[in-house]
């Protein structure tokens, strides 16, 4: 069976929104033998079936199957998120994460500002996921303001454990800054940790 026929029979079946009938054509290819085409459907069908698994999968095989450096590591971002937050498998989302930032690296500053624009759109969980990708890839030195405001935010939603976890890493990492350090003394009266 040509793996070709069951891509496009899977093509097909998602064009009239036949995503159960789509996922099965997918299915049958050879890991082998699938295709840039297989990988571009199987993000579309894993997003509409909400089967992360195949998401996962066709973002990875899209990563490979470009050579552009920053397509790459976007699709390598993508296939690391789902990764971690959707199939709880953080070591090989945060071994995504490194091979995307050697292609195209993140940088403190634009990662505080997108996650604090997150955060004020009142979606803190994004935030949280935006700071956490980031910080598994960046040098501890560059991060202590990005651990700080992971737990604020943490802080926020109850989530004592891990707020008390960043707040540490950030005691560690800050540089010398009055308001940083306020904010540490405000989060750790908030924890009953001064």
């Amino acid at each position: 069976e040509a793996p070709g026929i069951w891509v496009r029979v899977a093509g097909l079946h998602a064009s009239v929104v036949g995503w159960s009938e789509a996922s099965s054509a997918l299915a049958r290819v050879e890991r082998a033998e699938r295709s840039a085409d297989w990988a571009a459907l199987a993000c579309r069908v894993g997003d509409a079936t909400g089967d992360r698994a195949l998401a996962a999968e066709g973002a990875e095989l899209r990563a490979r199957s470009t050579s552009d450096p920053k397509e790459r590591a976007q699709w390598l971002r993508r296939a690391a998120a789902l990764h971690w937050w959707d199939l709880d498998r953080p070591e090989s989302a945060q071994a995504l994460l490194r091979e995307a930032h050697e292609l195209v690296p993140v940088d403190a500053a634009t990662t505080l500002a997108e996650a604090e624009a997150t955060a004020e759109a009142r979606d803190v969980p994004a935030a949280r996921r935006q700071l956490e990708e980031a910080l598994a890839v960046l040098p501890a030195a560059s991060a202590g303001t990005l651990w700080l405001t992971l737990s604020e935010l943490c802080a926020e939603q109850g989530d004592d454990k891990r707020s008390q976890e960043a707040l540490l890493h950030a005691y560690r990492n800050l540089p010398e800054d009055a308001a940083l350090w306020g904010r540490v003394g405000s989060l750790a009266r908030h924890q009953h940790l001064a």
